[in-house]
């Protein structure tokens, strides 16, 4: 009849099916399959992806900054050399390290959160008790960081299976950021600062032992100011040696109209003896004999000498700690948070058609570089 084909036309179309599946087998094996598998996983499986984003710089005020391109001179920072930049690569290598993710085991419930219900079997984290290499292959799966030379700008990639997970985790990572600027800055002013308040700590010091043995010594000796007391003596003498020069010339002038046994005559000698006996015990007072005031003023002075060099030593030392301040202020990091994390509204990920699409081009190519090897192989083999 018309309109259906002939039994032994059914029957001759069978091996004409079968010789073009023997022969397209390896295409449909190693491209169609794996293509049609991928398809099945991406848009019947796969779980969707929430990406959270944010973006930071690491500034320093002072010395050390880094390019930051036309955005840098928008926020009014400047340009320097490659000090900041290292650091910058600190903070990303922290943010992808074993440190990071144990401290944000410590602040979330990182497992969980990879393991969400809304994640599918393949997609999500595997073990419920994962090892630190298996939990820090995984995160560095979800976590990226890219940092942009010409600007200077690290910007933070977050994936989770809920925008809240995304956004929680992205901030928290931003936080421990910034707690290792911190940090730095921490160690940066024990290692500039410390130095220096040691030495001023140790100026303080040698003060007060200068001050204490000063004041045992105006204690021991019942003299607040040897010198002051020097030159009040010397004084006395001088006075002593003026009246002295004055009665001399007195008595010389007396004995020209006085008998030498005249009781004028005798007190004037008798004047000018005390005071050569006074200035005599005056003299002995402040150079020779017990209680000298001679060597007493050396010993006073070399105290008085010892005290000027601590507190000039104290002044330089202050001086130094100032300027070891300033030093480490100019040091100083911060992790400036140029993009906040967002609150993702809609799943991005995985984007379904380019990677089915990926997967077949590489099968496409793979399978052609394959059968250009097999064919130099047979045609050499003939």
């Amino acid at each position: 009849m018309d309109g259906f084909p002939s039994p032994r036309l059914s029957t001759a179309a069978k091996p004409q099916r079968l010789r073009a599946v023997r022969r397209y087998r390896f295409p449909l094996l190693f491209i169609a399959l794996p293509t049609l598998l991928a398809s099945l996983y991406y848009f019947g499986i796969a779980a969707p992806q929430y990406e959270t984003e944010a973006r930071f710089i690491i500034y320093s005020s002072h010395g050390g900054q880094m390019q930051l391109g036309g955005l840098g001179q928008v926020l009014g920072l400047s340009e320097g050399g490659n000090g900041v930049t290292s650091e910058t690569f600190s903070v990303i290598d922290f943010m992808q390290s074993h440190d990071a993710v144990s401290a944000l085991q410590q602040k979330l419930p990182l497992v969980s959160m990879f393991r969400s219900p809304q994640a599918d079997l393949i997609s999500r984290l595997w073990y419920a008790h994962p090892t630190s290499e298996q939990l820090l292959s995984y995160y560095k799966g979800k976590v990226t960081l890219t940092y942009r030379q010409e600007t200077g700008i690290t910007t933070l990639d977050v994936h989770g299976y809920t925008p809240q997970d995304a956004y929680i985790l992205a901030n928290t990572l931003l936080s421990l950021g910034e707690q290792r600027v911190n940090d730095y800055n921490s160690r940066v002013t024990a290692d500039t600062v410390q130095v220096a308040q040691d030495e001023v700590n140790q100026a303080q010091t040698r003060i007060q032992k200068a001050e204490d043995a000063l004041t045992i010594f105006r204690e021991q000796h019942q003299d607040l100011n040897p010198e002051l007391s020097g030159t009040q003596g010397q004084t006395l003498i001088a006075a002593l040696n003026a009246q002295l020069a004055q009665a001399r010339a007195d008595l010389a002038q007396m004995q020209g109209y006085l008998r030498p046994g005249s009781p004028q005559m005798i007190t004037q000698r008798n004047r000018i003896n005390a005071l050569q006996s006074e200035i005599a015990a005056q003299s002995g007072d402040l150079t020779s004999g017990h209680g000298a005031l001679a060597p007493v003023l050396a010993q006073y002075q070399d105290l008085n000498v010892q005290l000027q060099f601590a507190q000039q030593n104290y002044t330089a030392t202050e001086a130094a700690l100032v300027t070891a301040r300033e030093d480490a202020m100019k040091q100083q990091l911060f992790l400036i948070r140029v993009v906040e994390p967002n609150l993702a509204q809609q799943a991005l990920f995985p984007k379904r058609f380019l990677m089915v699409g990926t997967i077949l081009a590489g099968l496409l190519v793979a399978y052609g570089i394959l059968w250009l090897l097999v064919a130099g192989v047979r045609e050499h083999a003939i």
